[in-house]
């Protein structure tokens, strides 16, 4: 039977139309059921894609396929394919294989995509040496043992697997390409540096780049392989010139609305008492418990536990910068109040919070004041939806009621987070012992520098030293912007409360969230005045506040008036475009606000909206919390463009945010 009698079985049997066109056209995807013919007539390329068909029977006569794709069926045997010599290129992503054996003989194949399967074993890959690229993501693959022969490969991605091991990868010189994202890897090995590429933490695809994504790494510490290859080298530098130390300590994160007793439940936890008088927190609040004996450290000997509480406060001005607090790998005290009506809307926010920023951190939920009144609550419900809520509690940090139970269970769980116990660079232990003895507010960049010499480390080692206890909040330093470079924060709650003491002025709410740099030495009077340029520039870093051109007017869009102003927006002809959301997090316009002050109309904004003008073109944008939507409207001759820039700002302040669930509706 000739190919092209073959070709009329395969469109008769399948019931699918199928066009010549050219091998290029074929492989850069521009149709799903083509085909290409040699000058004698043999079809070297074949594409079958999202055909819904089991059996490919009639393809293993043609001898001289290069090119096949069958992307998108319900493929589970592929025996047709074992005679098919001469294949260089084969995709049968997203099929439903489990066994691959037949491709073991297909030594031609130069490119081979088998991700999106149910593959357990590649040991059938091993002898396909002349493979450049391979992708086997999404299955269930452990061991990469069979790869490791496999010198010619210059990209492979290995991503959304099982794999805890990259040691067979370590020969495989000529790779320009790794993906490794969501894997159970928890060592990134030394000479994965020797790559010429550089290493990333990045969620989507790079080209050139090694990508560890998604992976509970532990060594080096997530913070430093953020930083990129220089910085992993370094960290393993430290490693062996000095030693290491072993790091028993954690994040304890208190939220909930405010005036529930936060502050309290704090104190009697750490003290074992009620406070003498009353508490409150204004932004966030940091300090330090020391557990003494708590854990077993390497060497069988008990060593104490630093659990570095930060309790923030629950009005809902300070909701909005909880993304730049609530961090991964902490333990999370959700507190409420037995008296209050809070209902299961409260704990939808803040369970919902604290999952979408913090990557599904454990939450211990906490009912206080229980001496008071107790109430009922369905916590199934609660777990069924927000599967890292570990237990409830009924406390009162008044009398001490439960609060030795919750003590006990908070160690437990605590201690069981990742990187607790992880090995840290003596020199970077010493550095940071040393900035914490130190009594002052902050110092300059240039004598942390030098403290950081002293310990021998250079600039470029304390660099990447300050971007790590930065994400761990133990100081804060801000490299990325020119004038808050200059100093290094030893004290954040200190920096954070003169950020908050501004926003909680009566006098910026009652003047419509506006501010002058006159009134700050009344605002910040505990505070020197070559201070304020840090913290209004901290204040724009958080984007909270914004300067007005060539004044000296600052405006807060979290303290603006709640109500419209008068807009006479006509409906016609407008471009509209909405963004719905499964839960919305506090501050996505003011943030959008702060980023385009620049392009704002006039005075036409207000604490849930905002009109930009760009080219002739406007753009009204409103937030509706209760919806769970944002707006947009836009009219004018360059509606795109402008709608372009307003997406493009959307989507930044979504990834700050853990990318939350969000339809765009046009």
């Amino acid at each position: 039977m000739s190919d092209l009698e073959i070709l009329k079985e395969i469109k008769k049997k399948y019931k699918i139309t199928l066009r010549p066109a050219g091998i290029a056209n074929l492989i850069i995807g521009k149709g799903l059921n083509m085909y290409a013919l040699n000058d004698k007539k043999k079809i070297v390329a074949l594409s079958l894609q999202k055909c819904e068909i089991s059996d490919f029977t009639p393809l293993k006569e043609l001898n001289n396929l290069k090119q096949l794709f069958l992307r998108d069926n319900q493929l589970t045997d592929v025996t047709p394919l074992k005679e098919l010599n001469n294949l260089t290129r084969l995709d049968l992503g997203k099929n439903k294989i489990t066994d691959i054996t037949p491709l073991k003989e297909l030594n031609n194949l130069t490119i081979l995509y088998l991700g999106n399967n149910q593959l357990s074993d590649v040991t059938s890959l091993k002898g396909l040496n002349n493979l450049t690229r391979l992708d086997v993501s999404v299955n269930q693959i452990s061991d990469l043992t069979p790869l490791k022969e496999l010198k010619n490969l210059t990209q492979l991605d290995v991503s959304v697997n099982q794999i805890s091991d990259l040691t067979p990868l370590k020969e495989l010189k000529n790779l320009t390409q790794l993906d490794v994202r969501s894997n159970p890897i928890h060592h990134l090995p030394e000479w994965i540096t020797d790559f010429t590429v550089d290493i990333f933490w990045w969620k989507g695809y790079k080209e050139r780049s090694i990508i560890f994504f998604d992976n509970p790494l532990e060594q080096p510490p997530i913070e430093v392989v953020k930083q990129g290859k220089q910085a992993i080298k370094n960290y393993f530098e430290e490693l062996k010139r000095q030693g290491t130390v072993q790091l028993f300590e954690a994040k304890l994160l208190v939220v909930g609305q405010g005036d529930v007793g936060k502050s309290w439940l704090k104190y009697h936890l750490v003290y074992g008492k009620r406070p003498e008088t009353t508490l409150s927190t204004e932004g966030i609040e940091i300090f330090r418990w020391t557990i003494n004996n708590a854990v077993r450290n390497k060497d069988t000997t008990m060593s104490p536990f630093d659990i570095n509480f930060s309790d923030f406060g629950g009005q809902e001005i300070y909701h909005s910068t909880h993304q730049f607090f609530l961090t991964k790998r902490s333990l999370y005290l959700f507190v409420w109040e037995a008296r209050s009506d809070e209902d299961i809307t409260s704990f939808d926010y803040w369970l919902n919070v604290i999952r979408l920023l913090s990557d599904n951190a454990p939450v211990i939920v906490v009912m206080n004041k229980a001496d008071e009144r107790r109430k009922e609550i369905d916590g199934k419900s609660i777990t069924d939806k927000f599967t890292n809520v570990k237990r409830f509690f009924s406390v009162s940090a008044s009398t001490g009621e439960g609060i030795a139970e919750l003590q006990k269970y908070i160690i437990e769980e605590i201690t069981k987070l990742p990187l607790v116990g992880n090995m840290l660079p003596k020199a970077w232990t010493e550095i940071r012992r040393e900035l914490e003895s130190r009594t002052e507010k902050y110092i300059t960049y240039k004598e942390y520098c030098n403290i950081c010499k002293k310990n021998r480390i250079e600039q470029e080692q304390a660099d990447s030293l300050s971007k790590y206890y930065h994400d761990l909040g133990v100081f804060l330093h801000f490299g990325d912007n020119a004038i808050l470079r200059e100093i290094v924060f030893l004290k954040p709650d200190w920096a954070t409360k003169a950020v908050y003491k501004l926003l909680d002025q009566k006098e910026v709410e009652e003047a419509k969230g506006k501010f002058y740099y006159s009134e700050l030495k009344r605002f910040w009077s505990d505070y020197d005045e070559q201070e304020y340029k840090y913290f209004l520039e901290l204040m724009q870093k958080f984007e909270l506040t914004f300067k007005l051109a060539d004044t000296t007017t600052y405006i807060v869009p979290e303290r603006l008036p709640a109500s419209e102003p008068e807009l006479n927006w006509e409906e016609n002809d407008n471009l509209r475009f909405e963004y719905h959301y499964d839960f919305m997090p506090a501050g996505i316009l003011t943030r959008l606000m702060v980023r385009q002050h620049r392009l704002l109309k006039g005075e036409l904004y207000w604490k849930n909206g905002l009109v930009l003008l760009h080219q002739k073109t406007d753009a009204l944008i409103k937030a509706e919390p209760l919806n769970r939507k944002i707006i947009v409207r836009l009219r004018g001759p360059y509606k795109s463009d402008l709608l372009s820039i307003i997406r493009n700002e959307i989507n930044q302040i979504h990834s700050t945010l853990n990318n939350p669930e969000v339809k765009e509706m046009v």
